[in-house]
């Protein structure tokens, strides 16, 4: 116990505060990670493109890299099995906010409401399909604390970006068409 205490003290990381430090850090291994994925070679991309949940395959060197490199907690694999092969995929983009790249890619309001009402594990097999629409990178900052936490919160915050800023263009596009 006391080696995993030394760990947990280089890492700035309180053992009984696992979670909140996960929580904490989450934003901060999204930024890190799509820093270095733009250094990575066109082989490791490949190799990250290819992970997959669902799949029994061992991940490649490149992932457990990541793990290793970012802290990852052994329970938050899936979920970077999950979204390092979307963040290869769709660029992080700071600041474009995953509701609104969607509106503007014109996904429409009954897809955005199906992918809502899906449980975690759905939604996250359905994230590649949702965004393949996009012509833009996201902020995955965003984008991943919604797919991790997957409760009513993210969720409507989420479908507040898509909705309104739907509306709001709706009401643009009305009072430009002359009236």
């Amino acid at each position: 116990m006391i080696s995993a205490n030394v760990e947990y003290e280089e890492a700035g990381q309180v053992p009984c505060a696992d979670e909140a430090v996960r929580e904490r850090s989450l934003g901060s291994r999204v930024t890190g990670i799509a820093r270095l994925l733009e250094k990575l070679s066109r082989g490791e991309l490949a190799d990250l493109r290819r992970l997959r949940l669902q799949f029994n395959r061992v991940p490649p060197e490149v992932f457990w890299r990541i793990v290793e490199q970012f802290g990852i907690h052994p329970g938050d694999e899936p979920f970077w099995k999950t979204v390092l092969p979307l963040m290869v995929k769709y660029p992080h983009t700071p600041g474009e906010r995953p509701g609104h790249v969607l509106e503007k890619a014109g996904v429409s309001p009954a897809r955005v409401e199906r992918w809502l009402r899906l449980d975690r594990e759905a939604a996250w097999r359905e994230a590649d399909r949702l965004l393949s629409v996009a012509d833009a990178g996201i902020d995955w900052v965003s984008f991943a604390y919604l797919l991790y936490y997957w409760d009513e919160k993210h969720r409507n915050e989420f479908a507040r970006d898509f909705f309104v800023t739907r509306s709001r263009r709706a009401a643009l596009s009305t009072t430009e068409g002359g009236e």
